[in-house]
């Protein structure tokens, strides 16, 4: 445990990837290539989004953007094309990620948010959802489709100094 505690962040996120790759070969998932299965775990804009918020806190010391501005550069100018590429981004349309394909309302994104490795922070918010039940991605990718008592404790969890216009901070 100590070796991993001097380890840089870069290096440590470099062989946590190989792990990922590794156990997904070896859970049934060995058909696919490594390119096929991170598309597939980033098909929709708030898995995206999500899995973007948590590479940008693996660069940056554990923290997440701090705006929205800061978010949107570090997609553009942070990852690797071959990336988001992987991830289906197109880094010409990064707007595009910002909004619900479902509501087609722009997402409500905690910034800011400070999580190491394996930490599940809601960081992703739909603004009004469908069928009377909103999406939330977290950290770890994971997406839960909510009820609005479920909605409202996740939002109001965590570190949040405000609201501008659908964007927490």
């Amino acid at each position: 445990m100590r070796y991993f505690c001097c380890m840089g962040e870069r290096k440590l996120s470099g062989i946590l990837s190989v792990l990922l790759i590794c156990g997904l070969s070896s859970s049934g998932c060995a058909s696919k290539d490594p390119a096929s299965r991170i598309g597939e775990m980033n098909d929709t804009r708030i898995k995206q989004l999500a899995n973007l918020y948590m590479a940008h806190q693996m660069r940056n010391g554990s923290n997440g953007p701090k705006d929205q501005s800061a978010f949107k550069s570090f997609v553009q100018n942070g990852m690797a094309p071959h990336r988001l590429e992987m991830m289906r981004v197109d880094s010409a349309k990064v707007d595009d990620l910002f909004a619900s394909e479902r509501d087609e309302q722009p997402f409500i994104i905690k910034y800011g948010q400070s999580g190491g490795i394996m930490s599940k922070l809601p960081v992703v918010f739909e603004k009004e959802g469908r069928g009377g039940t909103r999406q939330v991605a977290f950290t770890n990718g994971q997406v839960e489709e909510v009820d609005d008592a479920r909605y409202q404790e996740l939002l109001q969890s965590g570190k949040k100094t405000g609201a501008t216009s659908g964007v927490l901070k």
